[in-house]
Parts: structure tokens; sequence; C-alpha cells
């Protein structure tokens, strides 16, 4: 649920201050495409959280998030993933390039909040 609380947050903040979302213009029906275009990203988060979560576990590196650390990394992943978006220099000279870019972007936002923010594994 983090990664659609931010960014159905971030949406609707931008549709109400301004110029956010003037491509798509000011009405609400656009307010509506850009709330269903934020869904799919946050679903494409949560997909990489889920195997960040799985594979880092697999190494034995971090265990499973609970409670505060849990949500509070599901409410970062989204705005990880648009750092690493503005910041990594990735090809996006074709659309093969772009798909690579925002790939990449939602692995490497993904992995590092859940291994910044999540648990580390007890070694015993």
């Amino acid at each position: 649920m983090g990664p659609y609380l931010t960014v159905w947050t971030l949406v609707s903040l931008g549709s109400l201050l301004g110029n956010a979302l003037t491509i798509l213009g000011r009405r609400f029906d656009q307010w509506a495409i850009a709330m269903l275009v934020g869904t799919f990203f946050a679903s494409a988060v949560a997909v990489a959280l889920v195997a960040a979560d799985v594979l880092l576990l697999r190494m034995k590196v971090r265990a499973l998030p609970e409670g505060g650390r849990a949500w509070l990394s599901s409410l970062a992943a989204p705005l990880t993933v648009m750092m690493t978006l503005a910041r990594w220099p990735f090809p996006v000279d074709s659309a093969l390039g772009a798909v690579i870019a925002i790939s990449a972007a939602l692995v490497l936002g993904a992995f590092g909040a859940r291994f910044l923010i999540g648990t580390p594994i007890a070694r015993a």
C-alpha cells in the first residue's frame, strides 16, 4: 500500500498546487488519468519491492521488513525510483533505452529502499 499512497499523494498535490500537470491540463478527468498512470507506476514499484525482498532474503542479507521500517521503505520506494531516474545517466534515445532506464531505476530504487531501511539478518 505504501507505493500507492506516495504516488497518489504526489499526483494529487501536483494537480492541486499548480504546474506539475500542465501537460495534461487542470481538469478533473486529466487528474484521473494521471492517477491511473500513477497507479500503474506504483504497481511496478510494488512488484520490484517484492522481488527485492525475495532476493535479499534469499541472499540472507536482509530480513523481511516489518512494522515501521516496512512502511517507511514502501513509502520511500517511489521517491527512490524517481530520484534514480532523475540522476542516473540512462540512454533514452529509443523506446528500448527508455524501457531499460525505467526497469533499471525500478530495480535500483526498490533495492536501495529495502537495503537502506530494511532490517539486517542477525548472524549467529
